[in-house]
């Protein structure tokens, strides 16, 4: 029986990664019609920088949620890694705000204003 559940949450976990992957290769030559090069560049450093920063923010608890026996313990883990994530989003924001200009420079991103809405 356990080796059954094992196998269902790798396939579980196989299958939202495949996913993920198909609708990113289905949508890319639409995106690449729509946005120039440069700001496809852009919004690629700030998504490299999401997906560093993403295991520290969680402290990979949004793999316990995955493994864990019930639903309120899963509610519970879920509610934690979300108020987490919030408050490093603020704090994100606000460590932006105070130094834009360093973060921007060091990372040659010309216009910071589009990247907000992707903290």
């Amino acid at each position: 029986m356990r080796k059954n559940k094992l196998i269902n949450n790798f396939f579980v976990l196989m299958t939202g990664s495949m996913f993920a992957q198909i609708i990113t290769i289905i949508f890319t030559p639409v995106i690449t019609r729509i946005y120039s090069p440069e700001s496809i560049g852009n919004s690629n450093v700030i998504i490299s920088l999401s997906a560093i920063l993403l295991p520290l923010v969680t402290i990979g608890m949004h793999y316990a949620i995955v493994v864990s026996d019930n639903d309120r313990e899963s509610n519970s883990i879920s509610n934690m890694t979300r108020n987490i994530t919030i408050l490093f989003s603020i704090f994100l924001l606000f460590i932006l705000n105070i130094l834009p200009s360093s973060f921007f420079v060091y990372f040659n991103i010309p216009n910071e204003n589009y990247c907000y809405p992707l903290i």
